[in-house]
């Protein structure tokens, strides 16, 4: 009979050890099963995006299509006469055909018979930067052809590179801002809150994230009145556009 107790009372608290070591295996798991589904949730989404890019790009008017009423619909016929334009126009930022709000993204064309390439969009991160301060990056390329002109067509590829951070998630937003403000010729204002990992500053009409001693900066399509973020935390960033200067004004 004292044997049984004493087993009883030894056998109780090992079966409580067991049974929260049991739960505690459980609830890891759990965690990084939702973790991985939201890891997933986020490629899909980033290769979706970038998709879409290539495919405006490739087929809208507004964008690098060559696609003349006359002559009805063609998909991936690129002017090379807009590339010269883009090439120009956007060093520094996504034309406004083509933006998306979340994410930056940078293009290249390229003649597969001369060499030739054109480059636009918002400036690449190099790989020691995009390993710390990206969420994503997604590249992708399709082929296409080049009009020079009616007679001369050649073969290219378009490569598209995607990319989502701090950076590009803020000035997303501001750049959002000043688009509904333009297009509804009207003062317009929104707010978004935001976890910044890393310092960002405006001057000259340039936006960069500050990695140490170095920089990666982009254009934005208003003059801001904007102070930029100086340290890491949470931040709700208020953004107002005043149709009479075409500006925004960005606070924290």
């Amino acid at each position: 009979m004292h044997i049984r107790k004493a087993q009883y009372y030894i056998v109780k608290p090992i079966a409580l050890i067991m049974t929260i070591i049991v739960i505690f295996v459980l609830f890891y798991y759990l965690q990084n099963f939702n973790i991985g589904a939201h890891k997933d949730a986020a490629t899909i989404d980033a290769i979706i995006d970038t998709s879409n890019t290539l495919s405006i790009l490739t087929n809208s008017e507004d964008c690098l299509a060559y696609n003349p009423m006359e002559l009805g619909v063609y998909g991936s016929i690129v002017s090379t006469e807009k590339l010269d334009d883009f090439e120009k126009k956007y060093k520094n930022i996504e034309p406004e055909c083509s933006r998306n709000h979340m994410r930056g993204w940078h293009a290249e064309v390229k003649d597969l018979m001369t060499g030739d390439n054109w480059t636009f969009g918002a400036p690449d991160y190099p790989m020691k930067f995009a390993r710390r301060v990206l969420d994503q990056r997604k590249v992708s390329s399709m082929p296409i052809a080049l009009r020079y002109s009616p007679t001369k067509v050649n073969p290219g590829r378009i490569t598209v590179t995607t990319f989502a951070g701090d950076l590009e998630r803020v000035s997303g937003f501001i750049d959002y801002v000043c688009m509904a403000g333009r297009r509804s010729f009207a003062t317009y204002s929104d707010s978004r809150t935001f976890h910044i990992d890393y310092p960002i500053t405006y001057e000259n009409n340039t936006m960069c994230i500050v990695l140490g001693k170095d920089k990666i900066c982009r254009d934005t399509y208003c003059y801001l009145f904007f102070e930029g973020i100086p340290v890491a935390g949470e931040y709700k960033i208020s953004a107002k556009y005043l149709f009479t200067t075409d500006t925004v004004v960005v606070r924290t």
